[in-house]
């Protein structure tokens, strides 16, 4: 009868290591699927970026970007201004800025903390001021209207690095091209105007956050 119990307690020995290793296995298995999920919700996060920005080649103002995958890359800047005299509304006193731009990015180097990227973009800036100015010549005051409008074009090679897993900082650099015209009226229906263009190197730079 000893060796028909010895048997009997191996086997169950045996089916309470395989029953330990399978729970066990399964365990260490939820685990790795549960860090899966995590590390890809935290790259699915980190699509974004959300933050200010200054570029010769499209806008300056806060900026929006998605990551589309590894590769491609789209970003939309603006900003819009408007100030008035509240006090003095008879003057018509005012000043408008806004800005608005769009950049596509192609990452040549894509890692974890940093990238390499191509880039075109695109924009217009557009402000204008209407004031009273004194005339000594008339001793009054003169009304005074400006505007300025530039549209931006451009490429050229950019580099961002993330800094503590969330701080996104950029910077760029290319060639752009920027038509703009000036407009300027003193003495109604007096007025001036002058339009022109800068080509040449131009640069651009960024803070965002990293979701």
């Amino acid at each position: 009868m000893k060796p028909f119990s010895l048997m009997i307690s191996q086997n169950r020995i045996i089916l309470l290591s395989f029953f330990l290793a399978s729970s066990l296995l399964a365990q260490s298995q939820d685990f790795h699927s549960q860090d899966n999920i995590a590390y890809s919700k935290r790259e699915e996060l980190r699509r974004f970026r959300v933050g200010f920005s200054y570029s010769q080649f499209s806008a300056y103002g806060l900026n929006f970007s998605y990551f589309w995958n590894e590769r491609l890359t789209s970003k939309v800047i603006f900003f819009g201004y408007r100030n008035t005299d509240s006090e003095n509304q008879s003057l018509n006193n005012f000043s408008n800025s806004a800005s608005l731009g769009f950049e596509l990015q192609y990452s040549l180097i894509y890692q974890h903390q940093n990238r390499f990227y191509l880039f075109l973009g695109s924009g217009i800036n557009y402000n204008d001021e209407s004031r009273q100015l004194f005339s000594f010549s008339s001793m009054s005051n003169q009304a005074v209207y400006e505007r300025f409008r530039r549209l931006n074009f451009g490429s050229g090679i950019g580099f961002e690095l993330i800094a503590f897993d969330l701080l996104a900082i950029n910077f760029e650099t290319g060639l752009r091209y920027s038509p703009y015209s000036e407009f300027d009226q003193r003495n109604s229906p007096d007025f001036s105007s002058t339009s022109g263009r800068h080509v040449g190197f131009g640069f651009g730079g960024g803070l965002s956050f990293a979701f």
